[in-house]
């Protein structure tokens, strides 16, 4: 996956100018806080980052608390965002978190068993961490070392050349168990959630590695993988270095908890007024349909015009229903003559005197 082979780079290096740079992918976003010296350094060559043991941290206090070391606090403000960065190279095709990968490996293999690629402690039997975990740790002495320069983003020591995945977690108890050595157990067990995951571009891992606090794996209960911090912004995306807080927690603030009650009483706010505006509308029309059935002055309901073109043609043919068109229904009452008499005739023709009965 990685492009670069870190053996290309002269291991002098290490003690002059790049003596607290880690390896980073030219061009990332997380340069400012791997290189050497970001003020001067170019973020854009691949030669101005190079991790050697001088670069990674053994023990809790080199990275938290009032004694840690400036190669402590890099390794791991660097380390966080390669974690969460998601960044690729387009021209030589590297990795940020291939280079999270090859930067977890080194602090296991120099401060367990006293190598890194080339690089040797003659005097690694005389640590304490040799003499406290090396036994416990010896299932993954072979897979840690497998091709960590020549190819250091690569997955071939997770499983096929190596057992890393299934073979590291006796060694995490015992750096556990021992004074000190909870950072370095969480990066151990970092690097086996690559192997597992075997990310491309984008690793996610919600836990705080860089913590006295002793991390959980998704199989192992701990929280899931989701989408990672954007990469655009890794300073919100890193973990803080300097206290014990556990990047574990989650849940609403109280700002967003507030906003979700004001935002349910304002919806159930719209709701009564919509139902008040209804009922006041059903109750004019009601009203309205009253005052259309009252009777005039006469003691006559008003005659409403007549539509001439309403009686002349508009009402369709009842062929398709009860009866056809000719002809009366059976409820019609036949058409009623009506006979216009003048004031004089309607006069004479009406009797002088009214008989008594």
């Amino acid at each position: 996956m990685m492009a670069r082979s870190v053996l290309l780079f002269p291991a002098i290096l290490s003690i002059s100018f790049f003596a607290y740079a880690l390896e980073v992918s030219p061009g990332s976003q997380c340069a400012s806080r791997c290189l050497d010296d970001p003020a001067h350094g170019d973020p854009n060559d691949r030669s101005a980052s190079l991790t050697y043991h001088q670069n990674v941290p053994c023990y809790d206090w080199q990275v938290m608390g009032n004694n840690a070391t400036d190669v402590g606090i890099k390794y791991a403000d660097c380390q966080s965002c390669l974690k969460d960065s998601g960044y690729e190279d387009s021209t030589y095709g590297e990795r940020d978190t291939g280079w999270f990968l090859f930067n977890s490996k080194a602090p296991v293999d120099w401060c367990i068993f006293g190598r890194f690629g080339e690089e040797n402690n003659e005097n690694v039997t005389e640590t304490d961490i040799y003499k406290q975990c090396n036994s416990a740790c010896q299932s993954i002495f072979r897979s840690i070392d497998i091709n960590v320069k020549s190819n250091p983003g690569g997955y071939e020591f997770c499983d096929s050349n190596g057992n890393f995945t299934s073979d590291v977690d006796s060694c995490v108890d015992c750096l556990y168990n021992s004074t000190g050595l909870t950072i370095l157990g969480n990066i151990a067990k970092a690097v086996k959630e690559v192997c597992i995951q075997k990310p491309g571009k984008v690793f996610t891992l919600n836990a705080n590695i860089y913590n006295t606090t002793q991390i959980k794996l998704p199989s192992e209960g701990g929280p899931t993988p989701s989408a990672s911090p954007s990469a655009s912004n890794p300073a919100a995306a890193s973990q803080s270095v300097d206290g014990g807080g556990n990047s574990d927690s989650s849940g609403l603030s109280g700002g967003a908890i507030a906003g979700i009650v004001l935002g349910a009483l304002v919806g159930i706010a719209l709701v009564l007024v919509g139902i008040l505006l209804l009922l006041r509308r059903l109750r004019r029309k009601r009203e309205s349909g009253k005052v259309s059935e009252m009777p005039n002055g006469n003691g006559v309901h008003p005659q409403a015009p007549r539509n001439e073109g309403y009686y002349n043609g508009a009402i369709p043919s009842k062929q398709n229903y009860a009866y056809a068109s000719g002809g009366n229904s059976p409820h019609q009452s036949p058409p009623t003559e009506l006979v216009e008499l003048s004031d004089r005739r309607a006069i004479a023709e009406l009797p002088t005197t009214i008989n008594a009965r």
